[in-house]
């Protein structure tokens, strides 16, 4: 998970989200994403199909991933309800695919199911407007549970209230998705593209790691060079995930 510049964010999170969690029944394994402040992300993605330097030979088969998509609604809060359609998940995906290109993963998403948010929505708000970085407990009782899956499962909602760019629960292996950033921008093919590939980084096993001068994906608010690089090291391992056929963390 990315965290807002400034924040300390591990992979995975307990003491006062671990608390929430017991009172809610859901685990939380998290990652949280930040877009960049202000604007619009104009950076530079990798080319699909892209040499990523030695070892690239041996990852020339795209491995394809079948990721169930749903769009939350909920009559008590805003936070929740998604303004996302069809076409705009349609073209996050495009973006998303574009950053894994040079992993050889695709991501081959579900036509979007609106479906309704537990019956928390109020509550929600609530702890939306409270301090602390324990409010990320609450997340996971925000999903129907009957949705929930063993495979990849992308939940989209308006937003976190600046609390997170977007959220991997590991225990349930799902992503949590605001489709605003941090700072209440709708930014479909900046942000949202890269904030959504870092947590569909962490369903691959990818945990944080520090900003290096050439960016990177999994570098939580990182300023530096190209922010969807990814390693070799990276992306053995997200292939490796990918081929065992299930997300991070899943329990099943």
């Amino acid at each position: 998970m990315e965290e807002r510049q400034g924040a300390c964010s591990p992979f995975c999170l307990f003491g006062a989200a671990a608390v929430l969690l017991l009172l809610f029944g859901a685990g939380c394994g998290s990652g949280v994403g930040s877009g960049a402040g202000g604007g619009a992300a104009t950076e530079e993605r990798p080319p699909v199909g892209a040499d990523q330097g030695p070892g690239s030979e041996g990852r020339t088969a795209v491995l394809e991933l079948d990721v169930q998509v749903y769009l939350l609604h909920s009559d008590e809060s805003a936070a929740l309800t998604t303004t996302l359609a069809a076409a705009d998940v349609a073209r996050v995906f495009e973006g998303v695919n574009q950053v894994w290109s040079q992993a050889g993963i695709r991501w081959r998403a579900a036509e979007p199911v609106r479906v309704e948010a537990p019956t928390i929505g109020a509550l929600f708000e609530e702890v939306l407007n409270e301090a602390g970085s324990g409010r990320l407990g609450l997340v996971a009782s925000i999903l129907p549970p009957e949705r929930i899956s063993e495979g990849w499962d992308v939940f989209f909602i308006r937003d976190l209230d600046g609390l997170a760019g977007g959220v991997y629960l590991e225990g349930i292996s799902a992503v949590v998705q605001p489709e605003v950033n941090p700072w209440g921008i709708r930014d479909l093919e900046g942000d949202l593209v890269r904030i959504l590939s870092h947590e569909l980084g962490h369903a691959l096993s990818l945990p944080h790691v520090d900003c290096p001068p050439a960016g990177n994906l999994m570098a939580p608010a990182c300023r530096s060079g190209i922010r969807t690089y990814l390693t070799d090291a990276q992306i053995e391992r997200a292939r490796n995930q990918a081929v065992s056929g299930r997300p991070h963390g899943s329990d099943g």
